[in-house]
């Protein structure tokens, strides 16, 4: 597999210095490092070059290019990736990015502008699950429930849809999850 900041010679100077610009809204600059990141395999590198251009973020929108680079970051675990971007987003910037995180999956989910790939979304829906979304842990928890990406999990799905309920985004319907057969479960995403 590949390091999380850069798997070949360099020691991640690019993808924190596009780190750096995105955070002044130096979008053309980031966007620019970050490719060159990509370049080498990083994961950050990858995830962030792919929605440059799936957002047009200093660069011309291109979703089919932003596919393959966001395609090949979700090769990486998922912790991975969250514990990356807590280390080296500021926290100012990871509530959006956790935004754009779940928005990516709902786009592998539906197909919008890219092709439908529910491994895929779920991967993101887990990402975004972890750190903290809880309309990720909803997504997240109807895929285990229908095993839809993920092997099908009751118990992981009762777990996200009460994490998520006791945060305040719970759904209708929903009484099932409160069953005695689905106390005393710790949630692991």
């Amino acid at each position: 597999m590949y390091d999380t900041i850069n798997s070949k010679a360099g020691d991640g100077n690019d993808l924190i210095l596009g780190i750096e610009y995105y955070e002044r809204g130096e979008l053309e600059q980031a966007c620019n490092y970050w490719k060159l990141s990509a370049e080498s395999e990083s994961l950050l590198g990858l995830f962030f070059y792919g929605l440059s251009l799936r957002h047009g973020w200093g660069c011309r929108k291109s979703p089919a290019l932003a596919v393959r680079f966001l395609q090949k970051a979700s090769e990486y675990p998922v912790l991975d990736l969250q514990s990356s971007i807590h280390h080296f987003v500021s926290a100012a910037k990871i509530e959006s990015l956790v935004a754009i995180i779940y928005e990516l999956g709902e786009f592998f989910w539906h197909g919008w502008e890219v092709p439908k790939s529910v491994t895929t979304a779920t991967y993101y829906f887990k990402v975004a699950s972890s750190m903290g979304s809880t309309d990720a842990m909803n997504d997240l928890a109807f895929c285990y429930k229908h095993g839809h990406g993920v092997e099908k999990d009751d118990m992981k799905a009762a777990q996200l849809y009460r994490v998520a309920e006791t945060e305040g985004n719970g759904l209708v319907d929903n009484a099932w999850i409160w069953q005695e057969q689905y106390n005393d479960i710790e949630i692991t995403i």
